[in-house]
């Protein structure tokens, strides 16, 4: 599926997204016409792409892992996909074990890590059955991860389908509401 010039490109780009497709060519023996070829194909297949990531520690963001154990199949695509959109959402996996669901989410300060876990986590989901949760010091490796910065701020109901205009947390000014809504009130 991947030869070795799709191998050493993806290395490229990992190392810097804003790599140029001549430099890349150089170092490759190729013409930047060959190397954009190449990387139209892994981008048609599915292979990769290139999006922006986030330094965590830059924005001084803190997260949490939240390991589930839902029923059923059923059960964990219904999650799946209510919370597909979530912005504060950095993975959302199936897994095998005990725990066959886990989920890492970040919130900017304590009190909104507390709301996550509390008012508008799936750990209230229909099906899960127990669920353990984890505090995450920092975040090591990788230093830069994907988190969804929603620029057009909608409504006052979270993708999750919270209303964040009448929850008791954001009201007291615990929580600073989804980054999806506009009455979000922090840096994301």
């Amino acid at each position: 599926m991947l030869d070795e010039i799709d191998k050493k490109l993806i290395e490229m780009l990992t190392t810097n997204g804003r790599r140029s497709l001549s430099e890349m060519g150089k170092k490759l023996g190729l013409s930047h016409v060959a190397i954009k070829k190449r990387l139209d194909k892994l981008y048609a297949k599915n292979i990769m792409k290139i999006v922006p990531v986030i330094n965590f520690s830059q924005l001084k963001l803190k997260a949490v892992m939240i390991l589930a154990e839902v029923r059923t199949s059923v059960d964990i695509d219904k999650i799946l996909k209510k919370y597909s959109n979530c912005p504060r959402m950095v993975l959302l996996s199936t897994a095998m074990g005990r725990f066959n669901l886990i989920a890492i989410m970040v919130g900017e300060n304590d009190s909104t890590i507390e709301s996550i876990l509390t008012v508008c986590s799936f750990r209230r989901e229909k099906g899960i059955m127990k669920s353990e949760i984890h505090l995450i010091n920092s975040i090591s490796i990788p230093k830069f991860i994907p988190i969804k910065i929603i620029a057009k701020k909608r409504g006052t109901i979270a993708p999750c389908g919270m209303d964040c205009s009448n929850c008791k947390r954001y009201l007291q000014g615990l929580c600073l509401a989804c980054p999806a809504t506009e009455v979000y009130r922090g840096i994301l």
